[in-house]
């Protein structure tokens, strides 16, 4: 897109509109601005680097007040973190070999997001809470 008033224009509402998601649903970063900034004509690294300012913030946050509350399962969290850092790493290696590894490598990540937002969709209602009693409790 053109420098201009009206991509100045769309490049706020873009901001906006991620630190929206971000603030409600935890997401809006990599989802949402990378593609917008994409589409506002900011090449791929810049579009990465520049949404890494809006992430930062909202990781140092959940860090800090997370874990004294007992919100981390980190069980779950260990393998999952060294293994995600174990891919941040060879990603880049494999993509700069071959385009079809970094077309399955895309293809991989769009599978798992879809598998996620499946999941997210059809999460199964949580039970109603009980009393002391073992009574479904009814109301605030």
């Amino acid at each position: 897109m053109e420098p201009g008033l009206a991509r100045d224009a769309l490049t706020l509402l873009l901001g906006f509109t991620t630190g929206v998601l971000s603030a409600l649903f935890g997401i809006g970063g990599a989802i949402v601005s990378n593609p917008g900034l994409r589409a506002l004509g900011a090449a791929p690294l810049v579009a990465v680097g520049t949404t890494l300012p809006s992430i930062l913030p909202g990781a140092i946050s959940g860090t800090l007040r997370y874990p004294p509350r007992g919100l981390i399962n980190w069980q779950l969290i260990i393998p999952a973190a060294a293994s995600g850092l174990l891919a941040v790493v060879a990603a880049p290696f494999s993509a700069r070999r071959s385009r079809r590894r970094a077309l399955l490598s895309c293809s991989c990540i769009a599978v798992l997001l879809a598998f996620t937002a499946w999941r997210t969709a059809v999460a199964p209602a949580a039970p109603a809470p009980e009393d002391a009693e073992g009574v479904p409790a009814v109301g605030p």
